[in-house]
């Protein structure tokens, strides 16, 4: 019998978006904003920002599902980047919105190579946190030849192992979560918990679609910021309920299938692309993203330089994580510079 949440207190310090603030670039206006067709279903948003004449960077976002903010144009050096945002299949303002069919990695990986001949660049680096840098490895291992460099955030390989530390090992820090999302189904159930949520969350029952979506998104909140409390994370369901009810469904479609990845995939492969800078920020108390992934991928990678975040979890607003990307953000934009001479005469 689960405990009575009621009796469960959990405090946080206050903060608020204003706390990054002193930390970004500031902001500056989209260069060009449109859609791409990629398909005879999707089309998809994209926009581009910084100097045109500089180091091509496209950033992925994560979820799968959630779509672009606009703070991310303020994270990186519009004097050097030509940034580009893309909100993914049926993520964002891209159309159709909320669909799964067509919606694959091997998609996306397709729709990023359409995006850039569409954009006239022979090669770009790629950013992205969470399933942001699943999408830019995958992409990454099946053009090398396309990719300048990494920057990678809350590290997610999509294998077993980050699968099992989602659904089952994060109870050891979270009991309490952990068991409202394993209470809400039924106990002969419980030993899958991915096949129990995908069958809801993408289900024809629109009520238990509703009450599973809710469970899996209270649970993924909860674990996503180093200080939250209940009263945010129920602020935020609320706030972004169209957004939350997408990543739901794309988070368990994608999850259902392996995200559509071999076991070991990104890890096996990674020589393809690891002459390439890489730059690894991650944040020590990530509950849902395992800092093991990110040091196992960074010891594969030589040259690859890894930032543990102190005092964050897996949220990519939070003040330290801000930082860090930042900081690493200049990073590889030093190390293309002198590896790509021809950017630096641009400038």
């Amino acid at each position: 019998m689960p405990l009575d949440p009621n009796a469960i207190t959990v405090t946080a310090p206050p903060h608020s978006p204003e706390d990054i603030d002193p930390f970004l670039y500031p902001a500056s206006p989209a260069l060009e904003e449109g859609y791409l067709t990629v398909s005879q279903r999707h089309s998809l948003w994209y926009a581009t920002y910084g100097n045109p004449k500089g180091i091509p960077l496209v950033f992925l976002h994560g979820g799968p599902g959630a779509g672009c903010h606009d703070f991310v144009a303020k994270l990186f050096d519009p004097e050097t980047y030509y940034l580009i945002l893309l909100d993914q299949r049926g993520a964002g303002r891209s159309r159709p919105w909320g669909v799964l069919e067509e919606n694959t990695t091997q998609n996306l990986i397709c729709d990023l190579e359409k995006l850039r001949a569409h954009l006239a660049l022979s090669k770009w680096a790629l950013t992205g946190g969470s399933w942001g840098s699943t999408l830019a490895l995958a992409y990454g291992q099946a053009h090398p030849e396309r990719c300048l460099g990494f920057l990678l955030r809350g590290v997610y390989l999509g294998d077993r192992a980050a699968l099992d530390h989602f659904w089952y090992g994060t109870r050891t820090l979270f009991p309490e979560a952990w068991e409202k999302l394993s209470c809400f189904i039924p106990e002969n159930e419980r030993s899958d918990l991915v096949r129990a949520y995908h069958k809801r969350t993408n289900g024809q029952n629109s009520a238990d679609q509703k009450d599973a979506i809710a469970a899996l998104m209270n649970f993924d909140l909860t674990l996503s910021f180093f200080h939250i409390t209940p009263f945010e994370v129920e602020k935020i369901l609320t706030k972004e309920k169209n957004m939350v009810d997408f990543v739901a469904r794309a988070f368990m479609h994608y999850a259902a299938n392996d995200f559509f990845l071999s076991e070991g995939q990104l890890l096996e492969n990674i020589g393809v692309i690891s002459h390439l800078p890489c730059f690894i920020v991650h944040s020590r108390y990530d509950a849902l993203c395992r800092v093991a992934g990110a040091y196992d991928l960074f010891a594969r990678w030589p040259g690859a330089h890894l930032t543990i975040v102190s005092e964050a979890g897996h949220a990519s607003m939070e003040p330290e994580t801000v930082k860090a990307m930042i900081s690493a953000g200049n990073d590889l934009k030093n190390c293309l510079l002198e590896r790509v001479p021809l950017y630096k005469k641009a400038l």
